[in-house]
């Protein structure tokens, strides 16, 4: 029994290794790729947790853009100040009292904020696929987005709009986006310039403009 018990442990100690001890000295380690969620946690203070914005949309009774005052949770990134603001674009406001030029399924893939006071906000191009509209309804789109940065943010002069990341001629076919676009208030219709901004307030109580507002989005689509 004396002469085993040598023998079994030079057995055990000249046997395989475990399949854990063999460990490769060279070669490629697999990435592993963590989903990073779109959306983040606002920095949320006591008084402070909201900013004001300005965000564009269709009148309901002229042909135009409307202002309209949102509010964004505050974030230390512009950029995901900027992606609040656009996604208040996609919701008309609940009294009717301006539609939404994009629509619910827009997506921006990414914005890129660069240092000559530029926004670059690049699209998507699985919703915009869908959007079968003219050159009016268009321009309005673009404006929309393009005037509610420029507005809501003052250290932005510029936004470039890309699609897929890539540099396109043009939007939908119509509008020229090669190159970074500047706040155009042409488009814009401001309340007080309207000739009876009476009969439209009157019209916004009895709910007029909601009825008109339906109408006009049926024409959308």
């Amino acid at each position: 029994m004396r002469y085993l018990l040598p023998v079994l442990f030079l057995v055990v100690a000249c046997g395989p290794e475990p399949e854990t001890a063999k460990i490769p000295a060279t070669g490629p380690v697999a990435e592993t790729k963590v989903p990073v969620p779109q959306v983040e946690e606002p920095v949320r203070g006591d008084e402070q947790r909201f900013e004001s914005v300005t965000v564009y949309y269709r009148h309901p009774l002229v042909e135009g853009l409307l202002p309209r005052t949102k509010r964004i949770y505050r974030h230390p990134d512009m950029a995901k100040q900027i992606m609040q603001l656009i996604d208040h674009l996609s919701i008309a406001p609940t009294d009717g009292y301006g539609l939404s030029l994009w629509p619910a399924n827009a997506y921006v893939r990414e914005i890129y904020l660069l240092e000559e006071n530029l926004v670059v906000i690049d699209l998507d191009e699985g919703f915009l696929r869908d959007v079968k509209v003219g050159a009016a309804h268009e321009q309005l789109m673009v404006y929309s987005l393009v005037n509610s940065v420029l507005s809501s943010f003052s250290s932005i002069e510029k936004v470039h709009l890309l699609i897929m990341g890539e540099v396109r001629e043009t939007f939908l076919g119509h509008i020229d986006i090669e190159y970074p676009l500047t706040q155009n208030m042409a488009y814009t219709v401001i309340p007080d310039e309207l000739a009876n901004e009476r009969l439209l307030e009157e019209d916004l109580e009895e709910g007029r403009v909601t009825q008109q507002a339906n109408k006009n989005r049926e024409d959308l689509n």
